[in-house]
C-alpha cells in the first residue's frame, strides 16, 4: 500500500510541477514582424498586396482606393505593420493563401488603364511573402 501511495504522490508532485512551469513560461511570440519595402529608384512606385490564386493573377477591378496610400516615394521606404492587410493571417497557411507583393511604376498606374496593366502584366516585381522568405530577408524587400 505504501508503494502505491508513493507512486500517486510522485504523480501528483510531477503534475503540480508541470503546472507551475507552464504558468511561468514566456508567452508565445508571434513570428510575424513589420515588413519594410525600400524603393531604391528616384521615382515613386506603388505596391499592392494580394492573395489571389494563381499567384500571378491581378485583381479584375482597379484595386487602389487611394493611390497615395500605396505609394513609396523615390529613395524612400515604408513599413507595413503585421496587422495591416491581415499579413499575419495569411502567413503559415496553405500556399494558396500566401500573400504576394506586386510593385508597379506609379506613372503606369496613373496613366494606363487597369485592364491594360492586368492584361499586359505591367508590373515591376512580384514577391511571394511566405514566412520563410520574409525571415531569410530580415523582413526587408528592396526594389530594384
Amino acid at each position: 500500500m505504501s508503494k502505491l501511495s508513493l507512486f500517486f504522490g510522485v504523480i501528483l508532485l510531477l503534475t503540480q510541477s508541470c503546472d507551475l512551469l507552464m504558468e511561468h513560461a514566456s508567452p508565445e511570440v508571434s513570428p510575424v514582424q513589420s515588413i519594410t519595402i525600400v524603393n531604391n529608384l528616384d521615382v515613386p512606385i506603388c505596391y499592392l498586396l494580394s492573395n489571389q490564386n494563381p499567384d500571378t493573377s491581378l485583381f479584375v477591378n482597379y484595386p487602389f482606393s487611394s493611390i497615395d496610400k500605396h505609394t513609396i516615394m523615390g529613395k524612400s521606404k515604408i513599413t507595413l505593420q503585421p496587422n495591416e492587410y491581415a499579413i499575419s493571417d495569411f502567413l503559415g497557411k496553405a500556399p494558396s493563401t500566401i500573400p504576394y507583393l506586386f510593385l508597379f511604376s506609379k506613372n503606369i498606374i496613373e496613366t494606363v488603364p487597369w485592364t491594360e496593366i492586368r492584361d499586359r502584366y505591367l508590373i515591376l516585381k512580384r514577391n511571394e511573402l511566405s514566412l520563410s522568405y520574409l525571415q531569410e530577408n530580415n523582413w526587408l524587400i528592396s526594389y530594384p
